[in-house]
């Protein structure tokens, strides 16, 4: 490889403030710089980004071109340009705003190859008035909470030793994680509380995400055991448009016919008419479906349930289908694990048909939030050779 050029630029990073009154640090000014390598066929870039506070404490981004698009491998996950990444360097940026989130957009020449143009972005997280959902996308992340933690509900016996303290001031505090699995987490920021649900991932992980809301559904007590399909359309709404439409409300959109099943075209056509532009498209292996999620699009699928062995203590153990059934079944596809064995589902099914009263050890998440099934064995039981494609709206 040889080294083509090397730039640097100066970037003041300008805020845009949901909350005018919420209370704000100052932003900072990052250094970004570049090189670009070739092998004589590809072009190959990596991205520094330093505070100019300390210009030792450097991130970096390595994006990858290929197919004319520009994907960016952001510790370990891959992630399309545009995407938000919160949480992206929260040891890097903490001196000039802890709580950040960094919006890539880059520009291919017509070649496809060179980055013509590249804009970097960096915002607050504004305080929030209601909880957050945040998601970790490996074990040993670091993340950043807004005030002091006062409370931390999870696995018993986790809940004193499941944070390392790395830094903190009066303003935020800096963890890195050291157990995974769901948590509730409550702080204080001078007379504000705070509430956050945190999610840690077991392995290293990819996961389409939204902050503002828990956008998993479950298809429990929706007036039939048959909503598999409209309880997936209701989970994409919410994550696509940050909309709530109640999973009856689109059954009764989709009608009803024979045994209540649907079709994955009547699917498409009511994400359509609220205003999403899914389409369906087909897929010939898991990675087919891995390169969808990498895009920057949510997976549908029906699948036959027969197709998966249930796994043992499913409140612990996220690898497997938690239920013993047959049948075709809808899913919604949210990620996947980077060493690309797992896909990351959120399943309308509850924990049982009578209560629905399992959850996990946050006491708040249902069973069907962030499973790990086996990706091959998956896409194996498909019942079509073709999956719902679904793009984030707003």
């Amino acid at each position: 490889m040889t080294i083509g050029r090397r730039a640097i630029l100066g970037l003041c990073l300008f805020f845009f403030i949901a909350l005018s009154c919420a209370p704000q640090l100052p932003p900072p000014v990052l250094q970004i710089a570049w090189e670009e390598q070739t092998d004589g066929q590809h072009v190959f870039y990596r991205f520094f980004l330093t505070p100019n506070d300390d210009p030792g404490n450097a991130a970096n981004l390595q994006p990858a071109l290929a197919n004319g698009t520009v994907q960016w491998t952001l510790n370990g996950q891959s992630v399309v340009a545009g995407s938000e990444l919160y949480h992206a360097f929260p040891e890097h940026l903490a001196r000039g705003s802890p709580f950040v989130s960094i919006d890539v957009e880059a520009k291919l020449s017509e070649s496809g190859y060179r980055i013509q143009s590249l804009r970097i972005q960096a915002k607050p997280f504004s305080l929030p008035d209601n909880k957050k959902y945040l998601t970790l996308g490996q074990p040993q992340a670091a993340f950043l909470i807004p005030g002091q933690i006062q409370q931390i509900h999870g696995p018993a016996g986790q809940t004193t030793n499941a944070f390392e303290l790395l830094a903190q001031n009066p303003e935020w505090q800096i963890y890195r994680s050291t157990a995974t699995g769901f948590y509730n987490v409550r702080s204080i920021l001078e007379d504000r509380t705070l509430q956050y649900n945190l999610f840690i991932s077991p392995i290293p992980s990819f996961h389409l995400e939204r902050t503002d809301l828990n956008w998993y559904y479950t298809q429990f007590r929706t007036e039939t055991t048959s909503n598999c399909g409209p309880t997936i359309v209701s989970m994409a709404l919410a994550w696509s448009k940050g909309v709530n439409i109640p999973v009856p409300q689109i059954r009764r959109i989709v009608g009803w016919q024979g045994g209540g099943g649907v079709t994955m075209e009547e699917l498409r056509d009511v994400l359509r008419s609220h205003a999403v532009a899914a389409d369906i498209i087909p897929v010939h292996s898991a990675e087919d479906i891995i390169d969808i999620l990498a895009a920057g699009y949510l997976v549908g699928l029906v699948y036959d349930m027969a197709g998966l062995p249930e796994i043992s203590d499913p409140v612990n153990n996220l690898f497997g289908q938690y239920y013993t059934d047959n049948g075709g079944h809808y899913l919604a596809i949210k990620g996947y694990s980077l060493d690309h064995r797992y896909l990351i589902i959120q399943d309308p099914i509850p924990s049982d048909w009578s209560n629905n009263n399992l959850r996990y050890h946050d006491d708040e998440s249902m069973l069907g939030r962030n499973r790990y099934y086996p990706a091959d064995e998956l896409f194996r039981a498909l019942r079509r050779n073709d999956v719902l494609r679904i793009p984030r709206q707003g």
